[in-house]
Protein backbone atom coordinates (compact mmCIF):
# COMPACT_ATOMS: atom_id res chain seq x y z
CA UNK A 1 0.00 0.00 0.00
CA UNK A 2 1.36 3.61 -1.08
CA UNK A 3 2.62 5.42 1.57
CA UNK A 4 0.25 8.14 1.21
CA UNK A 5 -2.70 5.95 1.74
CA UNK A 6 -1.31 4.60 4.66
CA UNK A 7 -0.80 7.51 6.28
CA UNK A 8 -4.16 9.20 5.52
CA UNK A 9 -6.18 6.11 7.13
CA UNK A 10 -4.04 5.94 10.09
CA UNK A 11 -5.52 9.43 10.80
CA UNK A 12 -8.27 8.41 10.24
CA UNK A 13 -8.21 6.24 12.21
CA UNK A 14 -6.78 8.23 14.94
CA UNK A 15 -9.73 10.42 14.24
CA UNK A 16 -12.56 8.02 15.17
CA UNK A 17 -10.65 6.96 18.06
CA UNK A 18 -10.12 10.10 19.90
CA UNK A 19 -14.02 10.75 18.58
CA UNK A 20 -14.85 7.80 20.80
CA UNK A 21 -13.62 8.95 23.67
CA UNK A 22 -14.60 12.84 23.62
CA UNK A 23 -18.33 11.08 22.78
CA UNK A 24 -17.95 8.56 25.82
CA UNK A 25 -16.51 11.69 27.85
CA UNK A 26 -19.80 13.80 27.11
CA UNK A 27 -22.11 11.07 27.43
CA UNK A 28 -20.40 10.47 31.15
CA UNK A 29 -20.71 14.51 32.14
CA UNK A 30 -24.65 14.15 30.85
CA UNK A 31 -25.30 10.87 32.97
CA UNK A 32 -26.33 8.77 29.71
CA UNK A 33 -25.35 5.63 28.39
CA UNK A 34 -21.57 5.09 27.77
CA UNK A 35 -19.81 3.56 25.08
CA UNK A 36 -19.15 0.24 25.87
CA UNK A 37 -15.08 -0.25 26.87
CA UNK A 38 -15.14 -2.97 23.62
CA UNK A 39 -16.49 -0.45 21.03
CA UNK A 40 -14.06 2.62 22.90
CA UNK A 41 -10.91 0.19 22.36
CA UNK A 42 -12.08 -1.37 18.93
CA UNK A 43 -10.64 1.45 16.77
CA UNK A 44 -6.87 0.92 18.88
CA UNK A 45 -6.51 -1.88 17.32
CA UNK A 46 -5.40 -1.82 14.05
CA UNK A 47 -3.25 1.15 14.76
CA UNK A 48 -5.96 4.21 16.54
CA UNK A 49 -3.94 3.82 19.40
CA UNK A 50 -2.16 7.58 19.38
CA UNK A 51 -5.55 8.84 19.03
CA UNK A 52 -6.59 7.52 22.02
CA UNK A 53 -3.25 8.49 23.47
CA UNK A 54 -3.97 11.96 22.62
CA UNK A 55 -7.51 11.59 23.40
CA UNK A 56 -7.23 10.48 27.31
CA UNK A 57 -4.75 13.19 27.87
CA UNK A 58 -6.82 16.18 26.36
CA UNK A 59 -10.03 15.28 27.36
CA UNK A 60 -8.33 13.93 30.97
CA UNK A 61 -10.87 10.49 30.31
CA UNK A 62 -9.99 7.33 31.42
CA UNK A 63 -6.78 7.97 32.95
CA UNK A 64 -7.48 6.33 36.32
CA UNK A 65 -9.42 3.33 35.67
CA UNK A 66 -6.50 0.52 35.78
CA UNK A 67 -8.57 -2.29 33.90
CA UNK A 68 -8.98 0.17 30.61
CA UNK A 69 -5.28 1.31 31.17
CA UNK A 70 -4.10 -2.64 31.02
CA UNK A 71 -6.07 -3.07 27.44
CA UNK A 72 -4.83 0.31 25.96
CA UNK A 73 -1.28 -1.13 26.78
CA UNK A 74 -1.62 -4.12 25.48
CA UNK A 75 -3.00 -3.19 22.01
CA UNK A 76 0.22 -0.50 22.51
CA UNK A 77 2.20 -3.72 22.70
CA UNK A 78 0.33 -5.24 20.07
CA UNK A 79 0.98 -2.53 17.16
CA UNK A 80 4.25 -1.52 17.62
CA UNK A 81 5.98 -4.96 16.87
CA UNK A 82 3.41 -4.77 14.07
CA UNK A 83 4.34 -1.29 12.59
CA UNK A 84 8.06 -1.96 13.12
CA UNK A 85 7.79 -5.31 10.83
CA UNK A 86 5.80 -3.58 8.39
CA UNK A 87 8.41 -0.79 7.93
CA UNK A 88 10.70 -3.50 7.75
CA UNK A 89 8.48 -5.41 4.71
CA UNK A 90 7.82 -2.32 3.06
CA UNK A 91 11.25 -1.18 1.98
Amino acid sequence: MPMLETAFILALLWLVTSMAYAADKHFAQGNRWRIPETNVHLPELPGGWPGSLLARRMLRHKIRKTGHRIVFRMMVALNVPAMDVGAFWGR
